[in-house]
């Protein structure tokens, strides 16, 4: 039986830091499609990070923005792991005719 912290990491790097599910050609907009959650957890940890700029020291700013990537990353796995949850029910809902 696979280990739980095995099951976590490849939960967690099959749908969020890399998600090739598209239909698209090769290149450069199909590594952009599967990036695509990581990279909006870095705009969102930079968005984060720049508000409190003013108030930390560069050595801060390092260490706030791993946390507030870090936080990002488990708020968005929340909510994928939440909506792949309900798409799962709504599939095996019995349609009553």
């Amino acid at each position: 039986m696979k280990s739980l912290a095995n099951r976590l990491a490849r939960w967690f790097y099959r749908n969020l830091l890399w998600d090739a599910t598209a239909t698209l050609g090769p290149g450069w907009s199909r590594f952009l499609w599967a990036t695509r959650k990581l990279s909006l957890a870095g705009m969102l940890a930079a968005l984060l990070t720049w508000r409190e700029w003013v108030e930390h020291h560069p050595p801060e700013i390092a260490l706030i923005a791993g946390i507030h990537f870090v936080f990002v990353m488990i708020v968005l796995a929340f909510l994928i792991r939440g909506w792949q949850w309900v798409s799962r029910g709504f599939k095996k809902t019995p349609t009553s005719s």
